[in-house]
């Protein structure tokens, strides 16, 4: 019995802590929300996947381009 109930105590304490970081996780999506609606960022940009990474090339192989992405090096 004590063992189930020291088991629900660990279980209820990460339930607890899952419910603030989810709570935190919620105030930091509606910063970022508002950041990008004030800058004219618009749903379509914001959802549009990430670039495929080429995992055979390395980070000496490429330069930041101006627009602040990785680009291969000529």
């Amino acid at each position: 019995m004590r063992l189930l109930m020291e088991r629900l105590a660990r279980r209820d304490a990460e339930v607890e802590r899952l419910k603030t970081e989810n709570q935190r996780l919620m105030e930091q999506f509606v910063v970022w929300l508002y950041n990008a609606q004030i800058r004219g960022i618009g749903q379509a940009e914001l959802g549009r996947p990430l670039p495929r990474v080429d995992r055979g090339q390395t980070k000496a192989e490429l330069r930041v381009a101006s627009n602040g992405r990785l680009t291969p090096r000529p």
